[in-house]
């Protein structure tokens, strides 16, 4: 009897840890999901030329996307590993203030959802995302130690 109330115990308590990490799990990807959905405000007002106010967004966004993810990639090793998720967060703030922004340019600022946002971040860049990880972290620890023993035997 005592063999079974001590059994029943470990059951309870390992169904109780189960939900506490499926608890931290919802709770993770519903920050990341308020983190990626958000709508920033965006001080843009009506452009009479939005086309070409779009494609200067565009190009700025690209170039701070650029220096965002340039600054990440400049960690050497294992200690870049860290860096991806703070560098996918930064470039995903600045898309979302870019395609804020370009609503603001053609006067759609006010019709801008979290579902907008969502279909605009990710239509096209998890496959992308995806690439660009393994491209990167692929370079990093392939195409640098090559690089560097080449380099090496140039020199000796």
């Amino acid at each position: 009897m005592t063999t079974n109330k001590a059994l029943i115990r470990a059951g309870s308590s390992g169904l109780a840890k189960v939900a506490n990490r499926a608890g931290i799990a919802d709770r993770v990807s519903d920050a990341i999901m308020n983190l990626i959905s958000a709508v920033p405000s965006s001080s843009e007002t009506n452009s009479a030329t939005p086309d070409a106010r779009a494609k200067l967004l565009a190009r700025n966004a690209a170039r701070t996307s650029a220096s965002i993810s340039g600054g990440a990639a400049l960690a050497p090793g294992p200690l870049g590993m860290l860096t991806l998720l703070p560098d996918i967060i930064g470039v995903w703030k600045v898309q979302a203030q870019m395609v804020a922004d370009i609503a603001g340019a053609y006067g759609k600022t006010a019709i801008l959802t979290r579902q907008h946002m969502v279909y605009c971040l990710f239509k096209h860049s998890a496959a992308q995302l995806l690439r660009d990880v393994i491209v990167r972290e692929g370079e990093r620890y392939l195409v640098l130690p090559v690089t560097l023993r080449m380099m090496r035997s140039l020199v000796s």
